[in-house]
């Protein structure tokens, strides 16, 4: 224990740091190239060299880069291998890994005592090494262990274990994590906030890098031992959904999580959740949203099948800043039937919407002479037919 606090707490100098990440930067790129990989058109020639750029960089540095020796000014669409390195590798360290390649001296290679668990799927040893990395081996245990339990428990409410041999391979790595480290992997679970989150989006998620960098490892495993272990984290991650999400991810959810956080509607995402025998809609947005949506005099409609699963489809309205030269969503709606009626529904729910929370009449240029002047929408018989009977609700004069 007194060992993993001082390697907690000790911080490396940046050169060392530097050099660390020059071998891994190396054995990678050398990986690449001994699999054939580095070059989209491989020669026989293809080798990794690092040279540094012939004109000097807006910063007035020439900047180093490691490239392929086959590359020439002839052959640029053969696709050779091209990487600038940056400051956070040393450069005299690269030339000389790249010259004379890794150290065969025993004097300069170093041992590892990296012990993991059997659950884990690394080949190799995920430490750096000069030597490069080690394979890592799995050690068997002859040790019997045995367990004797009464027929009539009742009777007898004790078990019996025992254990026959001796162990010959070091001790497993700790299988509890500190109770400190478990209630930030939670926290984080809690910012990430994803009801579909799985261990592969966790190990993603920038939260987690952020994390790592707060215990100056390199990744999460090498926080602590017992976070090889990912079925444990599954766990976590699974009972820690039940306690955000415990109506699941699906329409009970939604509604389960529009009644439990979205009822002030002075900060509610979740405007309106609406189900009749044709389909369901959901209504997401916020106040400050519908406050600039009702300020526009145009905007535009897309239907989006990404995001989303379940048999339901989202529906964006945005529009284009065009001084800052992008598009701006202004609410999301989903839906899970594309009937007529259900389009002429969303944008009746929508507008109450925006009505309610700019405290502003919606009007279109058309019926009342100023308002909204035109929307772009898709492609979509459906869509059209419903905003355009929507329009004729609104119609005072009913025109078709």
């Amino acid at each position: 224990m007194v060992l993993q606090d001082v390697q907690q707490v000790t911080t490396l100098p940046q050169h060392v740091v530097n050099t660390l990440t020059s071998y891994q930067l190396y054995q990678a790129v050398t990986h690449r190239f001994s699999n054939r990989t580095a070059c989209v058109f491989t020669r026989p020639t293809c080798r990794p060299v690092l040279r540094q750029m012939r004109e000097p960089a807006v910063s007035g540095e020439r900047l180093w880069y490691i490239g392929c020796r086959s590359w020439t000014p002839s052959n640029k669409s053969e696709g050779h291998m091209y990487r600038v390195v940056g400051d956070q590798y040393d450069t005299q360290h690269l030339q000389n890994l790249f010259n004379n390649g890794l150290p065969q001296d025993p004097e300069q290679t170093e041992t590892c005592g990296t012990i993991l668990s059997t659950r884990s799927k690394l080949r190799d040893c995920d430490n750096n090494h000069p030597q490069g990395k080690g394979n890592l081996m799995r050690a068997s245990c002859k040790v019997q262990f045995n367990i004797i339990i009464p027929v009539y428990v009742s009777e007898c409410p004790y078990y019996t274990f025992t254990s026959e041999g001796t162990h010959t391979h070091p001790p497993p790595p700790p299988s509890r994590t500190p109770e400190a480290l478990s209630k930030e992997i939670v926290s984080l679970i809690h910012r990430i906030n994803d009801p579909s989150m799985t261990v592969a989006s966790f190990l993603k998620s920038p939260f987690l890098r952020e994390l790592c960098r707060n215990y100056n490892k390199p990744s999460f495993t090498q926080i602590h031992q017992s976070l090889v272990n990912m079925d444990r984290l599954a766990q976590v991650i699974y009972r820690e959904k039940l306690i955000l999400f415990p109506a699941g991810q699906d329409l009970a959810g939604v509604e389960f999580e529009m009644k439990l956080r979205h009822q002030d509607l002075e900060e509610a995402y979740i405007r309106e959740i609406y189900t009749n025998n044709l389909g369901s809609i959901v209504l997401t947005m916020h106040k400050p949203q519908a406050i600039v949506f009702a300020s526009l005099q145009t905007f535009q409609v897309d239907l989006s099948f990404k995001r989303v699963a379940r048999g339901f489809h989202e529906l964006i309205f945005a529009y284009f800043h065009e001084q800052h030269g992008k598009l701006f969503t202004l609410a999301r709606m989903y839906i899970n039937c594309e009937k007529r009626q259900i389009y002429q529904k969303c944008f009746k729910i929508l507008f109450k919407h925006v009505s309610q929370c700019a405290q502003k009449d919606i009007r279109w240029k058309h019926l009342h002479n100023n308002g909204f002047i035109s929307v772009t929408v898709d492609m979509d018989g459906k869509q059209m037919s419903g905003f355009g009977r929507y329009l004729q609700s609104i119609d005072s004069n009913s025109r078709p």
